[in-house]
């Protein structure tokens, strides 16, 4: 008690010194309607007052901080968000939304961030490592029938598979391929390991878009007489798929710069079965009991239908 006393009179003295000055525009009157502006965006037409003929970086700036909020609010959002779990989502439900980072802007963020990490990660110094990741991923189609019809990673590969069978006197049949496995053939033989690699992370990031409204259904499922809307299920869903983010970059980071024996998976794992229990029971305003039981309900929804997506994933990068 004494504490928040001490804070709230420090605060208060600190308001004093320095008082909120709104912004000034940098013109009078709004270059798109021509009403005369008293702040930083029209009170007509919305548009923001900005200077257009400005050196490039700080058109970048100005941008970043109009569009994405890229400011001091991005500090205590994140804060709020991994140390209050639920709390932003329910703060956003109560209409204050001004006072922090919107969430379709936190995913935003957060997917820079995580594709940032990855991005270093899927880089090699070493040539050797570099060479064979710009091999195709199977042998030619003249390689695979040679190997008797199984799929090699290496073209140097076929002709020790095909010694191995001549040895056996032909013990291996050959099987005739079906149409979907010729198409796959075909596919993989014209790409290298690399492209491979970057065309999965594309197709998955794109399912996350989809995954985040599914869980948003499974909440609305699952709580349909706590939240009246789908909007509420929505946010909460995308607050938690920004934290799963955050974690998942901060195991990349460990494992590139801190440890790759001791990794911290496991750890941040069960992090996020606490955060969505909490989440759950702060967002909803009931027990942790039943908190924990609906949170393994959904995880357990949640983990077949990420599967299924993941097969499909799969399908598309294998036969696109």
């Amino acid at each position: 008690m004494l504490f928040r006393l001490l804070k709230y009179r420090v605060l208060k003295m600190q308001r004093r010194r320095s008082p909120y000055v709104p912004a000034t525009p940098p013109y009078t009157h709004c270059k798109n309607c021509g009403y005369e502006l008293h702040g930083q965006f029209c009170s007509v037409c919305g548009q923001h007052a900005f200077v257009a003929n400005q050196p490039l970086r700080d058109s970048i700036v100005s941008y970043l901080e109009t569009n994405y909020s890229f400011d001091h609010k991005l500090g205590h959002t994140l804060r709020h968000l991994l140390f209050r779990p639920g709390f932003l989502a329910r703060e956003f439900m109560k209409g204050r939304v001004a006072r922090h980072v919107h969430p379709f802007k936190l995913y935003f963020f957060s997917s820079i961030l995580l594709f940032g990490v990855m991005i270093p990660i899927n880089l090699s110094l070493d040539p050797k490592h570099t060479a064979d990741r710009s091999k195709p991923v199977i042998a030619s189609g003249d390689d695979y029938k040679k190997a008797g019809g199984i799929i090699v990673i290496n073209p140097q590969d076929s002709a020790k598979v095909a010694e191995q069978k001549a040895k056996s006197g032909g013990a291996v049949a050959k099987k005739d391929s079906s149409d979907f496995e010729r198409r796959v053939i075909r596919s993989l033989s014209n790409t290298t390991q690399e492209e491979l690699l970057q065309r999965f992370i594309r197709y998955l990031s794109f399912s996350v878009l989809f995954l985040m409204p599914v869980f948003a259904l499974l909440l609305m499922l699952v709580y349909r007489r706590k939240e009246r809307y789908y909007l509420g299920h929505l946010i909460l869903s995308i607050h938690q798929h920004v934290v799963l983010f955050l974690a998942i970059s901060i195991s990349l980071l460990w494992e590139m710069l801190i440890s790759k024996s001791y990794t911290i998976g496991g750890w941040i794992s069960l992090a996020m079965i606490v955060y969505l229990v909490l989440s759950l029971s702060r967002f909803y305003s009931e027990r942790i009991a039943k908190s924990v039981m609906k949170a393994f309900i959904l995880m357990f929804m949640y983990l077949i239908i990420c599967s299924v997506v993941v097969v499909g994933v799969t399908f598309l990068v294998l036969v696109s």
